[in-house]
C-alpha cells in the first residue's frame, strides 16, 4: 500500500446532550481508537434551544504516525452498511479530507459503524494537500483494509 495515501492528521468531535451520560460518550470515543493512542479533547458548553446544556468535545491528532494507525484501525474494524462509491459523498477533493460520521451508540458498545442522523461522532481525516487523491483510489485502499480484517477472522 502506498505510504503517501494515509492521512496526516485527524479531527474528531462529539456532542453530549443533557439526557446523555458524559462518561459513556467519552468511552464511545475511546472505543473507536486503538488502545495505545493518547489524545486530549477540549470541552465546550452551549445552551440548547430549550435551555438545556449541550457539551461538545473536540480533539485533533497531528502526528501522521498516529493518524495512519487510527485510519487503519477504524477501517479494519468498521461494520455495517458500506455501499459502492460511498467514499465519493464523504471525500472533499478540494481539501483532501475524508469525513466520517460514526454511530455513537454502537461505538459505546465497542463496535465501529457508519452513522446517520445526530447521534454520531464526527471524524475528519486530512490527507497531504499536495497530493491529488481521487475517491475511487481511496475506496480501494479502504476495501483492502476491510478485506484484511475478514481474512484474519
Amino acid at each position: 500500500m502506498e505510504k503517501k495515501l494515509y492521512p496526516v492528521s485527524i479531527k474528531f468531535a462529539v456532542h453530549v446532550h443533557a439526557t446523555e451520560d458524559e462518561k459513556k460518550v467519552l468511552l464511545a470515543i475511546k472505543n473507536i481508537f486503538p488502545e495505545n493512542i493518547d489524545f486530549k479533547m477540549k470541552k465546550f458548553t452551549y445552551t440548547g434551544y430549550y435551555g438545556n446544556s449541550i457539551m461538545r468535545f473536540e480533539g485533533t491528532i497531528l502526528r501522521p504516525k498516529y493518524a495512519k494507525e487510527i485510519f487503519e484501525y477504524i477501517f479494519s474494524k468498521i461494520e455495517g452498511i458500506i455501499y459502492p462509491e460511498w467514499i465519493v459523498e464523504r471525500f472533499d477533493k478540494k481539501t483532501n479530507t475524508l469525513y466520517l460520521r460514526l454511530d455513537k451508540q454502537v461505538a459505546y458498545l465497542g463496535k465501529i459503524m457508519l452513522g446517520w442522523g445526530d447521534d454520531i461522532i464526527h471524524i475528519s481525516f486530512k490527507f497531504p494537500g499536495f497530493l491529488k487523491i481521487d475517491s475511487k483510489k481511496l475506496e480501494e485502499i479502504i476495501e483492502k483494509l476491510r478485506k484484511k480484517k475478514s481474512e484474519e477472522l
